[in-house]
């Protein structure tokens, strides 16, 4: 079991697009990342803190929010954050909208306020899976007796045959394998930028309720 490295934050995005299109988008970020190239996959794992001033300093938690490139789509990610396991599905297609899954081990599957939420067909369309992973394979995986979110996920890339399961229980920052990448420093600053113009915005409509 993992229930002594669930307590720590792990995380790996998993994209359909090429390294070089995964490269790209990540240097135009704000979280330094390792890339692995995978069997069909390209995953992103966070390789340090981010480099945005907080609340947008948790690295795992940025990664997890930040909107995927066109051309790395479909795209799914596996985290573990505060001990609740976070599935993000990012679908192929026109304008599509990134969906979500939160299992909680106290509560199971869960809803939050404001995130789409990712059925089974879903998850089973955005990675791909051979015919036979059936939505109620996946139903099942998300509805799993686990110890602890490690192992629910675990249960989850098995069951869909995705790659890449050590990269995600890995404790972060322990692994030097993959080809690292930083982001631009001009990105950060523009990523700052419309940070702090948002929080603008919204303050000025506040003032003016």
């Amino acid at each position: 079991m993992h229930s002594a490295s669930s307590r720590r934050s792990h995380g790996l995005l998993l994209s359909r697009g090429s390294v070089a299109t995964v490269t790209s988008w990540a240097r135009r970020g704000v979280v330094p990342v390792r890339v692995h190239d995978l069997d069909g996959w390209v995953g992103i794992v966070p390789d340090g803190p981010s480099a945005a001033a907080p609340p947008y300093d948790e690295s795992l938690r940025v990664l997890a929010a930040r909107p995927v490139a066109a051309r790395m789509r479909p795209a799914v990610g596996c985290f573990v954050v505060d001990r609740v396991a976070v599935v993000t599905v990012h679908p192929s297609g026109w304008r599509p909208v990134q969906r979500w899954v939160l299992w909680h081990p106290d509560r199971g599957v869960a809803r939050l306020p404001g995130l789409p939420l990712a059925r089974p067909r879903d998850v089973v369309r955005a990675v791909g899976a051979p015919a036979r992973t059936t939505e109620r394979v996946v139903h099942e995986a998300l509805r799993a007796e686990a110890p602890d979110a490690l192992t629910l996920l675990e249960g989850l890339v098995g069951r869909l045959d995705l790659p890449g399961f050590p990269l995600l229980a890995a404790v972060r920052g322990t692994t030097s394998s993959g080809d690292p990448v930083e982001p631009r420093e001009r990105h950060v600053q523009q990523f700052e930028r419309t940070v702090h113009h948002e929080a603008f915005m919204r303050a000025e409509l506040e003032d003016r309720r």
